[in-house]
Formats: C-alpha cells, structure tokens, sequence
C-alpha cells in the first residue's frame, strides 16, 4: 500500500481486498461518460497483534462504491 501523510509513524500494514462488483457505464454527448458502482466484499489484515495495544479486526466485510467521470479524447 502507498500512503501520502503529513503525520510521522504512520501505521501501514499489508491487506488484501477482494471484492464483487456491480457498475454501470454510460456516454453523455459524444466524449463524457459517467460510471457508477457497488460491491460487497471481505477484507483481511496481516499484521502482529503484539505490535498494537488495541489491535484492529483481521477480518471483516466491505462495501465498495465509486462514481467515476470520464473523458475520451
């Protein structure tokens, strides 16, 4: 994972994501499209216990959504 912050000693532990999704594309006018979407999905977390007091869940499900906006040259 790459992280951006402004923070120091930013936690960052390895995961992975898979997810089932549902989307919908469509064109306005000759070169705009619009796109939207959901899935639901599991997410787990590698990492040791022992490096947090208060540990996070390893395991749990998700909800993706995303409205994207496009341009075709």
């Amino acid at each position: 994972m790459f992280v951006i912050s402004n923070v120091d000693n930013v936690n960052v532990f390895n995961q992975i994501r898979i997810v089932s999704k549902w989307a919908i594309k469509r064109t306005i006018a000759k070169h705009l499209t619009y796109e939207a979407g959901i899935g639901l999905g599991y997410r787990y977390a590698f990492f040791d216990e022992q490096d947090y007091f208060f540990p996070p869940e390893k395991g749990f499900a998700v909800l993706d959504l995303h409205i994207r906006l496009g341009y075709t040259f």
